[in-house]
């Protein structure tokens, strides 16, 4: 038999109307704007992520998602570095990826075909 002054208390793992879903506080745009600054922090040497392409730039926002996450085990702190320096390489933004970027100029058939096979 249930008694009629329940302890209100019985389940303090529930939200309670009024409080919170976000117990952390951090909403996804604040998420999402220190994530996209990291990335123009990264990104700087090389003119911004304007100069990434559309793959690199998704993964360098993964690398900084998984680097605003908080590892709970020391192997998983090792994982997560080694990603994210594998990503960084990929993307030739550190050591042992492509080499600088160089300005990427269109040329037309007429003038690609001039320096593929010299002056006419």
């Amino acid at each position: 038999m249930q008694s009629a002054e329940q302890n209100v208390e019985q389940f303090p793992w529930r939200f309670r109307p009024g409080q919170s879903g976000n117990p952390a506080g951090q909403s996804k745009a604040i998420r999402l704007s220190r994530r996209d600054a990291l990335v123009d922090k990264w990104t700087a040497a090389i003119g911004g992520p304007s100069k990434l392409t559309a793959a690199e730039l998704d993964l360098l926002r993964r690398a900084a998602e998984l680097s605003m996450v908080r590892a709970r085990t020391a192997e998983d702190a090792v994982r997560v570095a080694n990603s994210i320096s594998k990503i960084m390489a990929q993307c030739g933004l550190v050591g042992g990826g492509r080499k600088a970027r160089a300005p990427i100029d269109e040329l037309d058939m007429g003038e690609w075909l001039k320096h593929r096979h010299g002056a006419p």
